[in-house]
């Protein structure tokens, strides 16, 4: 009896990406592919995951190590891209890498105005970090490494390792209405914790279309955090604390913990 061969491993479908689980990773791209009906060749992939099977039942059943896939058509989400520019971003974040683990491949996608770096790594933890704090540095190192070798109107470079920038936009935008929904029902202003400007504009962007509130950045460096504030009746006079007297210190209220 093989334990993974069901048609209901696949999980968690939304648009042209799945997540399936397989007993190797052959297996999990093979079953990728049939729930997005095409080949591997066009078979963009994330390993996210992989357990040892559990307890003398589950050794029975199949033994050894599942391995979890996110994967999506390269047709949908982007082509692999080969310039000047992405392969020397490719080595930039190859060297980074070497000195957090033994085991990764990196992908270089075109996203339209966008280079995105994928990276496939079995220590998908460490290069995230806390917040992203991690992920985020290597972003900027590999940024500032090739543009002082880069010249002319090139792509902007995203990092992303499992799938983390579009989980973490998903809670920031819960993050914004949340924050949006307190300040209207309590008609008192919220400071969210420090966010990096990338956060930040995301917010911005929410908040902005969110009715009866206002959105305002204060402090500086890494302290540099949001403020949501009821909308001013006249559209132009705010309290002395809303025009930028609060402290650049003021910690985040209840409720607006870091979002992992």
């Amino acid at each position: 009896m093989d334990p993974f061969n069901r048609k209901d491993e696949t999980v968690d479908e939304f648009d042209d990406t799945v997540e399936v689980e397989g007993p190797n990773e052959k297996e999990a791209l093979s079953r990728a592919c049939d729930a997005l009906n095409t080949v591997v060749e066009n078979l963009g992939y994330e390993v996210i995951g992989g357990n040892k099977s559990k307890g003398f039942v589950g050794r029975l059943l199949g033994g050894g190590k599942t391995v979890k896939i996110r994967a999506w058509r390269k047709d949908e989400r982007g082509e692999e891209i080969v310039t000047e520019q992405a392969e020397y971003a490719k080595e930039a974040l190859t060297g980074i890498m070497k000195h957090l683990s033994d085991n990764f491949t990196i992908s270089a996608i075109d996203k339209g105005d966008e280079l995105h770096l994928l990276i496939d790594s079995d220590e998908g933890g460490l290069v995230i970090g806390k917040n992203g704090q991690n992920l985020d540095a290597i972003q900027f190192i590999v940024r500032r490494m090739v543009g002082k070798q880069q010249s002319g109107d090139n792509k902007k470079i995203v990092v992303n390792t499992e799938g983390y920038r579009e989980r973490r936009e998903q809670a920031l935008v819960q993050l914004a209405k949340d924050s949006a929904a307190n300040v209207r029902k309590n008609n008192r202003r919220q400071t969210l914790r420090p966010m990096s400007s990338y956060e930040r504009r995301i917010v911005h962007m929410v908040l902005k279309e969110e009715k009866g509130v206002e959105s305002r950045s204060q402090g500086e460096g890494s302290r540099r955090c949001i403020v949501v504030h009821p909308k001013s009746k006249d559209g132009n006079k705010r309290s002395r604390e809303e025009n930028g007297n609060v402290a650049a210190t003021d910690k985040a209220e209840p409720g607006n913990e870091a979002i992992a």
